[in-house]
């Protein structure tokens, strides 16, 4: 008996995958997401931290539809912020102008996932994919076909790995979890050794706040036993500690080939100066399904998807993965870390953030 062919099949049920899936429904695609876990965001592995749409817009001027492309946040905002407090190793706190929030990450990709099927997305949980093989998709639960594939499926990404397309060269190692205690009212970044090549963070919430740590890909220790020895110093309790691998070279390239498409952390859609990968991913899906919409009724070609998310974010996130580069030759050292931060300043540390250029006259760049 042959396998009823779908329009579309997304492998993942993030932020990436479920925006997709939620625009390609809207263009009238018959959709369905294949989610290896019970439930749509059972597991919070992130800082649960999303700018606001003013500072997605000063990192990616060339974004647009925001408030659409987020509307999912409605009612899932659990505390907002004008600052980031960053603290050096060396005890000095910078207080850095920058507007974002908490949200529920569970009841945000709830969110995302009901609106998808408002558009008329199927879902199917509990479902592993396991391989691809040009329009087939063998599941834990059989075969799926359809016209296009789309890995959203995290930077291990299986899709990819079965098309040959390139997976994120580097991965940071995070730990997270959600803490309790006396909590500071601020959004908080703390640099150096307790959190070797990248940074600790306390985000608050409502009643609790997301705790958590990265470190660079040297680093060969227990990242629980180091994030329980800072919050246990800081006289703050824990609850499940649960990890998580975070690509740290910018977007790849190519992200399609023949009729598969890669977004979010498995395209290394992440800004590499902070690890937030929610909004990019986001952003370039919707052009995801933009160019998937365009190829099924036009035959216009899938590597508009590539050329829009240049177009949009990739400017910044190579801009981002330079500093980065920057960063790590001084973090194995917490007086070469607070040097460099005193250089910055409360300025410089802003435009590290949102992945602009240190020094204006710095060459951008260049974007193929």
């Amino acid at each position: 008996m042959s396998v009823p062919k779908r329009d579309v099949i997304i492998v993942g049920a993030g932020p990436a995958g479920l925006t997709v899936a939620r625009y390609c429904a809207a263009y009238g695609l018959d959709v369905v997401v294949l989610e290896k876990k019970k439930t749509v965001g059972s597991v919070v592995r992130c800082g649960e931290y999303l700018a606001s749409n003013e500072e997605v817009l000063e990192m990616f001027p060339r974004a647009y539809g925001l408030e659409d492309l987020h509307g999912s946040v409605e009612g899932c905002v659990q505390r907002e912020f004008d600052t980031f407090s960053v603290h050096s190793p060396k005890g000095r706190t910078y207080i850095v102008p920058f507007k974002g929030m908490t949200i529920d990450r569970t009841q945000f990709e709830r969110n995302l996932a009901a609106a998808a099927e408002r558009k008329g997305a199927e879902i199917l949980l509990d479902t592993h994919a396991r391989s691809v093989s040009g329009e087939e998709v063998v599941t834990s639960k059989g075969t799926v076909r359809g016209r296009i594939v789309v890995g959203a499926d995290g930077p291990s990404s299986r899709i990819a790995r079965g098309v040959g397309l390139p997976r994120p060269a580097q991965l940071y190692r995070a730990v997270t979890t959600f803490v309790e205690g006396r909590i500071s009212d601020d959004a908080a970044l703390y640099f150096g050794r307790l959190s070797p090549g990248a940074y600790a963070w306390i985000f608050p919430k409502n009643g609790t706040a997301n705790a958590g740590l990265g470190v660079w890909e040297r680093f060969d220790g227990s990242l629980s036993g180091l994030l329980k020895s800072w919050l246990r110093g800081m006289g703050l309790t824990w609850q499940t500690i649960r990890g998580k691998l975070v690509p740290a070279t910018g977007p790849v390239s190519p992200t399609q080939r023949g009729n598969v498409l890669i977004v979010g952390d498995a395209a290394g859609h992440v800004i590499p100066t902070t690890g937030g990968g929610m909004q990019t991913a986001m952003i370039c899906a919707r052009e995801a399904a933009k160019a998937i919409s365009a190829h099924l009724s036009t035959s216009a070609p899938l590597e508009d998807y590539e050329a829009a998310s240049r177009r949009i974010v990739w400017e910044r996130l190579r801009i981002g993965v330079g500093i980065k580069g920057l960063a790590d030759k001084v973090f194995w050292s917490d007086s070469l870390t607070a040097m460099a931060m005193r250089v910055l300043g409360t300025r410089g540390i802003g435009r590290v953030l949102r992945c602009q250029r240190l020094f204006r006259s710095e060459r951008t760049p260049r974007v193929d």
